[in-house]
């Protein structure tokens, strides 16, 4: 009785450290981190792909660069890629690490209730590359940096398609990992 006791105790243990370290991050997540992605497709076939991950909490995502306040509630994650007519890569770009924004003119406002946008505007990208920006009632256009200046590369009025999947929480896979342990402790324990 007391091996097992001793044995559950230091489980606990295990798990009560491990999920400290995991959870230390600058970002702060009331529930569980989702993760979604999205397409959007020109009217001249580029194309734009992003996934992006969010606190489950919150109602309303709403992240936004330097140049618009330097404001993020529930985006932890958000990686942007753009493809030519051809599905050729153009650019890839990561405009939110572990709940830092890396753009400064990103605007991502989402409701993940509805799995709509909202507010005015959107942009994703790179200010030094590509970027998705438009309003939300009229569409978006894709956008490139040349040495000539900026180029308008494509339009449309389409917004982007969104879906969401939750992300395993990191704690509940430790448990489900010592359940494993213990059953098949158990098993071989009865051989």
């Amino acid at each position: 009785m007391k091996k097992k006791v001793s044995l559950v105790f230091c489980c606990l243990l295990v798990f009560l450290c491990f999920n400290n370290f995991v959870g230390a991050t600058p970002f702060s997540v009331g529930g569980n981190l989702t993760s979604g992605d999205f397409t959007w497709v020109g009217d001249d076939g580029y194309k734009a792909e992003g996934n992006f991950v969010y606190d489950d909490a919150a109602i309303q995502i709403q992240a936004e660069g330097a140049n618009y306040g330097d404001y993020n509630d529930g985006l932890y994650y958000l990686e942007i890629s753009f493809f030519d007519p051809s599905d050729n890569l153009l650019y890839s770009a990561i405009n939110v690490d572990a709940g830092i924004v890396q753009y400064d003119y990103l605007q991502f406002n989402f409701d993940t209730h509805t799995m709509a946008l909202f507010g005015v505007y959107f942009e994703v990208g790179s200010a030094t590359d590509y970027y998705l920006f438009g309003e939300i009632d009229y569409g978006l256009g894709l956008t490139s940096l040349t040495s000539t200046g900026y180029v308008g590369l494509d339009e449309g009025r389409t917004l982007p398609l969104f879906n969401v999947n939750p992300v395993p929480e990191p704690t509940t896979m430790v448990l489900f990992g010592f359940g494993i342990l213990g059953l098949a402790g158990v098993s071989r324990k009865k051989k």
